[in-house]
């Protein structure tokens, strides 16, 4: 169903040197929904926000944000870390209640991303 995407990592908190999510504006191309952190090479208050909200990513208080920012969709690209632990936080993410794992998919050139549905209305 339609929805709002995240995709992680945003800007320079754990993923690869210079911008990646002028990437994911390019495949948003393939589902044409809308993004949280999508480009277009201003970056409003609201994406420095996005970014200081998910400093401790993938903490609680990150996926309330997301939640609250009203993103359906979280995925999280294992190809774009540069630091962090890919693994663990998958893991984290699928024990996390109010997240529905969707499950992963591979890069042409090795590595994965995995996808989860944000749930609404999570009682904490």
């Amino acid at each position: 169903p339609r929805g709002v995407v995240c995709d992680y990592p945003v800007g320079n908190l754990e993923g690869r040197i210079g911008p990646q999510d002028p990437t994911y504006e390019y495949y948003s191309t393939i589902h044409w929904m809308p993004l949280v952190n999508g480009y277009s090479g201003f970056e409003p208050d609201s994406y420095h926000e996005l970014k200081d909200r998910l400093k401790g990513f993938p903490d609680e208080a990150s996926i309330e944000y997301l939640r609250e920012r009203g993103v359906t969709y979280l995925l999280v690209h294992g190809e774009f870390y540069i630091q962090g632990n890919y693994d663990a936080e998958i893991a984290a993410l699928k024990a996390r209640p109010g997240l529905e794992y969707l499950g992963s998919f591979p890069w042409r050139d090795g590595g994965q991303s995995s996808a989860f549905r944000v749930a609404r209305g999570v009682a904490r």
